[in-house]
């Protein structure tokens, strides 16, 4: 996968993807295995934004029963299944527990009808998942076994647990890089680093997007018969900077946070433990006066989430502020009381924004926003998709591609299907298998790369490419190398965060982000005051993650105001 701005100017394609988020990338892999001539452009990174900021749960939809919603519950299903079959090395089996009282909306007489009802439903969910991803049928487990599970966080007098299958996304990051290289593979153009900044607008069609390469520093036009605004929370904006009408905008958008803790807290699997509503959901059939926090453990640290902040406007900070944090941690600490968390734990958080609901601006939408066409999106050519979870990603992409199919339709003289252009890139042949290739170091490429390990692989010049490149880390150097060359790596924090997983836990260490600033110099050629400076921004950046001091702050109200208790206090002064 090669960057080639300049190439892009001399082609018409078939469709232009604006957003290279887990929906676009989604939405250009649909259009290219379609046949059709494909660009996907990304301002940043790929996966940048909300994608990789997430709790890790590809979820089926096990919620929904609660608003009888079988259908949005099909359609997550589906998504999971589409995501364990694309991706398999990438997800796994997560054994997830609600613990549950004698009578109420949380009784064994109510989950455990909703278990068989959630399997009935997911009948398919393992239809053509590789063995390691197949999710088993869910159960009720006696009071013992529930409360041991529980130990690790609380205390509780539970008289039963239900016990469900999701899987877990062992890489955000990779999991939305993972469709941009396949399609890159079909012969889609990507390039990151390219942001669209108007609509080329003619007869009341579009017919492409004038961009600027962030690198080159210069105005692009990108020429195509459809463009598909897959921006997120900028969704519908290039519409309107156009002048055209986009009624289909959020008018507010919601910022969710979840906390990466610096420990395991000792859970076989995701727990989900009760606190407080702060917000009503009216479509819920069952209505209930608490919502769950979800533990979810991941390698040596364990997640939380979810809280949420509504935001007056789409623009999006780089992480959140530092009293949502507080109050946040405060929460989680309060649930969980045996697992004694502190302001030390938090090291790092995921943060993005999320469309709100119409009727409920401090709820997230339940369903994605997707306008096609003059009528509803302002301009024949023009299909606006504003997902609204990374797990509806595979199905709206399948909604869309039948829109820009209608729109291609519409074009006078249009021929539908195009032979895609030749691929971008180099290409190693599958059977040649580099030298002193342990079977340790096979086994760590194949877990994160699948099939495309060799081509990793094949970047050692020696035994030292295969070598670890620091102390306490099992990332290989080969590793660097083909991010750097092959996947599109720009810049260092696209390499640590979103090639190597590498802030996974938090700040990797000095000698970590050292080595890949090392790596990164020599291949692309940085100065050596570039180096210290990426070096520098990156460990900035991880300490905003972590606390929230120096984060911009956005227009927002909070659902509850901060309590000054000795979490929250230890938070403001760490």
């Amino acid at each position: 996968m090669r960057r080639d701005v300049a190439a892009l100017e001399s082609l018409t394609f078939d469709v232009a993807v604006v957003g290279g988020g887990i929906h676009g990338a989604w939405i250009a892999l649909r259009a290219a295995r379609a046949g059709l001539c494909v660009v996907l452009l990304e301002r940043g990174d790929f996966g940048a934004g909300t994608s990789a900021n997430s709790l890790r749960i590809v979820h089926g939809g096990l919620r929904y029963l609660q608003h009888l919603d079988l259908a949005r519950m099909r359609r997550s299903i589906a998504a999971r299944r589409a995501f364990c079959r694309e991706s398999p090395h990438l997800v796994a089996p997560l054994p997830c527990l609600l613990p549950l009282q004698g009578a109420g909306v949380r009784s064994p007489w109510l989950l455990g009808p909703a278990l068989v009802a959630n399997d009935v439903v997911a009948w398919d969910r393992n239809r053509g998942v590789a063995i390691a991803a197949r999710l088993p049928r869910g159960r009720l487990l006696g009071a013992a076994e529930c409360r041991r599970r529980l130990a690790p966080l609380v205390d509780l007098r539970a008289s039963a647990g239900a016990l469900w299958w999701d899987a877990i996304a062992l890489d955000p990051a990779r999991l939305a890089l993972e469709p941009v290289l396949a399609a890159a593979e079909l012969g889609a153009a990507v390039a990151n680093r390219l942001e669209a900044r108007a609509l080329l607008l003619a007869g009341g069609r579009v017919h492409g997007v004038v961009a600027v390469d962030r690198v080159a520093r210069r105005d692009v036009e990108i020429r195509a018969d459809v463009v598909v605004d897959a921006t997120g929370p900028g969704g519908g904006r290039l519409a309107t900077l156009a002048g055209l009408a986009a009624p289909y905008r959020p008018p507010r958008w919601v910022g969710a946070l979840n906390l990466v803790l610096g420990r395991r807290l000792a859970l076989e699997g995701g727990v989900a433990l009760g606190a407080a509503s702060r917000r009503a959901d009216g479509s819920a059939w069952v209505k209930r006066a608490t919502r769950e926090l979800f533990f979810v453990p991941h390698g040596a640290t364990t997640l939380v989430g979810t809280d949420y902040l509504t935001c007056d406007d789409d623009a999006d900070p780089a992480a959140p502020p530092h009293d949502l944090i507080a109050r946040f941690l405060d929460e989680a600490a309060g649930v969980a009381p045996r697992a004694e968390l502190t302001a030390k734990d938090v090291v790092a958080t995921h943060w993005g924004l999320l469309p709100a609901e119409d009727v409920a601006p401090d709820v997230p939408r339940k369903s994605p926003t997707l306008v096609a066409g003059a009528d509803a999106a302002g301009a024949a050519g023009l299909v606006v998709a504003i997902g609204e979870k990374l797990t509806s990603a595979p199905d709206l992409s399948a909604r869309v591609l039948a829109c820009v199919r209608r729109e291609l339709g519409t074009r006078r003289g249009a021929t539908v299907a195009r032979l895609a252009p030749a691929p971008h890139g180099r290409t190693q042949p599958h059977e040649w298998i580099p030298p002193s290739c342990d079977a340790a170091v096979e086994a760590r490429l194949r877990r994160r790369y699948g099939t495309r390990w060799l081509q990793v692989a094949a970047h050692a010049d020696g035994p030292e490419g295969l070598q670890a490149i620091a102390p306490g880390t099992d990332v290989r150097g080969v590793e660097i190398l083909h991010a750097l060359r092959e996947e599109m790596a720009l810049g260092l924090d696209d390499l640590v965060l979103r090639r190597l997983g590498l802030g996974d836990a938090g700040h990797p260490g000095a000698a970590v982000l050292d080595a890949c600033a090392a790596a990164a110099a020599r291949e692309l050629g940085w100065s050596e005051p570039a180096r210290r400076a990426a070096v520098a921004a990156l460990d900035q950046a991880f300490e905003v993650s972590r606390t929230g001091l120096g984060a911009s702050s956005p227009s927002r109200t909070y659902h509850a105001s901060v309590r000054a208790s000795p979490v929250a206090t230890s938070m403001r002064g760490a």
